[in-house]
């Protein structure tokens, strides 16, 4: 069952969204009041024992700047973190540098140890058809337990996808980013599950990802778009001048909305669909819908025409190889899950149709001259150097 407005169905990763014919998203439009704004800068403004306001997780993406903006603009000063995930492209490196050099601040990143990390992200692949778990983990993990060694009270991060796409969460809910909230729509399953004894790990290592026991209610963790009005493509597309970078990609218009990532569109993406039967652009063609950049039957159109991108014979056997070899694994074996787990029949077929309602929205949003945006040069990154 699909809305009658938008291409949310009652099967959406983060839960059904749906109220009778709509989804809340749809049904509730109401503005966030701008008020909610200046509590949260109250709030953060009083240090007590830490040098740092608050914390700022990075994404390596265009909405790092608008975050980091609106903090600074309001005399704000964070400390950035950026948890490596190794599943960067060159883009991200090149967005958090230029970020921390266009505001002049701190920066703390964490590299993993890649042994344990590439472990996780194995078991999470076989078991869960999932390869961001473990990083997803490793950062609420990671950021808080800094947070709370620097004695840092808050953590702010920029969207909250759960909010943004399916209004989950009443208007009068002040949102914060919880365990709970890691294993209900990132792991989708519950600790014990996940931490099982097949993956035979330490106690030690077990603690550096799992994000259950850490919690203290000392450090609160919240998210932006819960305390402003929310307009995701223009607030990146601003950024560009501050010297923010997208990404080019085949499966979506919005070409910075978590750009920077070796696997999101890709990979990722792939496995969305096998699960959910939606890709992340059928939440950005939603959003649309509702900012009246296109109608309805042609994000239908479009929705098709991304997937068959993402599932042409091409992509398949390059999006799955490359991560293969990241993963230290041999062509056969890509082919192998190609042939034996990627069993949907993909009937998407690019139509002239889509190619023009594509080249269509693009003029609209972008405009002549999509600038600040770039092909990436390098994928899975383990380190690139700034300026």
């Amino acid at each position: 069952m699909q809305c009658e407005l938008c291409l949310n169905s009652w099967n959406h990763p983060f839960g059904n969204p749906l109220h009778e014919s709509e989804c809340r998203v749809c049904l509730n439009k109401n503005a966030v009041d701008i008020k909610l704004f200046q509590r949260l800068l109250n709030k953060l403004q009083v240090k007590k024992k830490s040098r740092y306001h608050c914390l700022v997780l990075l994404k390596g993406s265009p909405e790092d700047f608008f975050v980091v903006k609106k903090l600074t603009d309001n005399n704000i000063y964070p400390l950035c973190v950026f948890v490596n995930s190794y599943l960067s492209s060159n883009v991200a490196w090149q967005n958090v540098h230029s970020l921390i050099h266009k505001f002049d601040l701190e920066l703390h990143t964490f590299n993993p140890n890649p042994a344990i990390y590439k472990r996780l992200v194995k078991y999470s692949f076989r078991r869960f058809q999932d390869v961001l778990t473990p990083y997803k983990m490793l950062q609420y993990t990671y950021t808080y337990k800094l947070a709370s060694e620097l004695q840092v009270e808050f953590i702010i991060s920029g969207e909250n996808q759960v909010q943004t796409n399916i209004k989950k969460y009443t208007d009068q809910a002040v949102v914060t980013n919880t365990p709970w909230a890691v294993y209900e729509h990132d792991v989708h399953t519950s600790r014990n599950d996940f931490f099982g004894p097949s993956l035979d790990l330490s106690y030690k290592q077990v603690a550096s990802y799992d994000p259950m026991p850490i919690t203290n209610g000392l450090v609160q963790w919240y998210f932006l778009s819960d305390f402003l009005p929310w307009n995701q493509f223009e607030q990146d597309k601003g950024m560009v001048k501050y010297g923010a970078r997208g990404q080019f990609q085949e499966s979506t218009f919005d070409y910075f909305h978590r750009a920077g990532s070796s696997v999101f569109y890709e990979i990722h993406d792939i496995l969305r669909f096998y699960k959910f039967h939606s890709i992340k652009v059928d939440d950005q063609l939603s959003r649309e819908i509702r900012r009246g950049s296109i109608e309805k039957k042609d994000a239908l159109v479009l929705s098709d025409y991304y997937k068959s991108k993402l599932f042409s014979a091409r992509s398949i056997n390059q999006n799955i190889s490359d991560f293969f070899a990241w993963l230290e694994l041999d062509k056969d074996s890509a082919q192998w899950y190609i042939k034996n787990r990627l069993d949907i029949k993909f009937n998407f077929v690019e139509s002239s149709i889509g190619e023009h309602l594509h080249n269509n929205l693009l003029d609209h949003l972008y405009g002549s001259d999509i600038s600040g945006v770039e092909h990436k040069k390098k994928d899975f990154c383990v380190y690139e150097k700034g300026i």
